[in-house]
């Protein structure tokens, strides 16, 4: 974030509009138990709004006057946290021991996403997040916390949000012109699959696409970077090494195939699998996502109303008084 910004400490209009989409986008869709949407989401749209973040410093003080408040509640439930304990059984055990709680090394990555090379660390948490705010914009109850804060909450926008966010902040220049080479030409049939309408109360599986697409949008990079590295040695790829790729795993979810020679994905499996490894078993939500989902008014920190003040962006729109289910 901090190396967008232009010499007056200031970033560049398109910039700033999708960096605040994004973080609109994070508002509605992250799990309730990791109080980013009250706490550091809000002021980071703030700051973005008055131009108060102008130097690597001032973010970081974001973050850890974030983690400090967290700390001085005595909660150990820093955002990004995962315990294993909470997990479900198919995920339960698989990070490995130094993995225990994901978030406790607050400022660097964890193994699971390094492998011990830390480059890497940057790229695979970025995906992590993108994935858990597809799954959390599946969810009925986010749809309508969105709907009722004023947001777009259709699959289209949030798909062309995150690809915005990766067009301007993804570090990783052939990343991102892959990643904005496929959507930009229609990858994975996402200009038919994801509706630009709520998808909530529906029945035909619409509310899913989203949370598929991108992971089989972040298989075929893995399939693509694996065929690349057998090309760096001058052979072909394997069927072993593009099924390796491929997430789950079969040992991950054996049950995510739907024959023996693993050419056919069980859909509502591998969706029931990407809910219960990227989404919280979470904690009740809080008083405010609850009353805001009620469409009732709610008190909120004058953070909250400073954002909701000074952040005119493309990706709102004045909320409704109800909603058609």
């Amino acid at each position: 974030l901090f190396q967008t910004l232009t010499d007056d400490g200031k970033m560049e209009p398109r910039r700033k509009n999708a960096m605040i989409d994004f973080l609109n986008l994070m508002e509605w869709t992250m799990p309730p138990s990791w109080n980013l949407r009250t706490g550091f989401v809000k002021e980071l749209q703030w700051s973005l709004g008055s131009d108060a973040i102008s130097s690597r410093g001032a973010l970081e003080r974001i973050i850890d006057s974030d983690v400090d408040k967290h700390r001085s509640m005595k909660q150990d439930l820093l955002w990004g946290y995962v315990d294993p304990n909470l997990r479900t059984s198919w995920a339960g055990g698989l990070l490995g021991p130094s993995d225990d709680k994901l978030a406790k090394d607050d400022k660097k990555w964890s193994n699971s996403c390094t492998h011990l090379e830390p480059a890497k660390g940057f790229t695979c948490g970025l995906w992590n997040l993108f994935h858990i705010i597809t799954m959390g914009s599946s969810k009925p109850e986010h749809q309508i916390y969105g709907f009722h804060r004023g947001y777009f909450v259709s699959p289209h926008h949030v798909a062309e949000t995150i690809r915005n966010f990766v067009e301007y902040f993804f570090s990783c220049s052939v990343c991102r012109t892959h990643y904005l080479e496929m959507y930009d030409n229609c990858g994975h049939d996402h200009c038919s699959r994801l509706k630009s309408e709520l998808n909530m109360g529906t029945k035909d599986g619409s509310d899913k696409e989203l949370v598929m697409w991108l992971w089989e949008v972040h298989n075929d990079v893995n399939a693509r970077l694996m065929n690349e590295a057998a090309q760096r040695q001058n052979r072909n790829v394997t069927r072993e090494e593009t099924m390796a790729s491929m997430f789950p795993t079969r040992k991950m979810c054996p049950d995510c195939w739907l024959n023996e020679n693993m050419t056919k994905w069980d859909n509502a499996t591998v969706f029931k699998f990407l809910d219960e490894w990227f989404w919280p078993a979470d904690l009740p939500p809080s008083k405010q996502f609850k009353s805001v989902i009620s469409g009732q008014p709610v008190e909120e920190e004058a953070v909250v109303d400073a954002a909701d003040e000074s952040l005119p962006s493309k990706n709102s729109r004045k909320p409704h008084s109800k909603v058609n289910m």
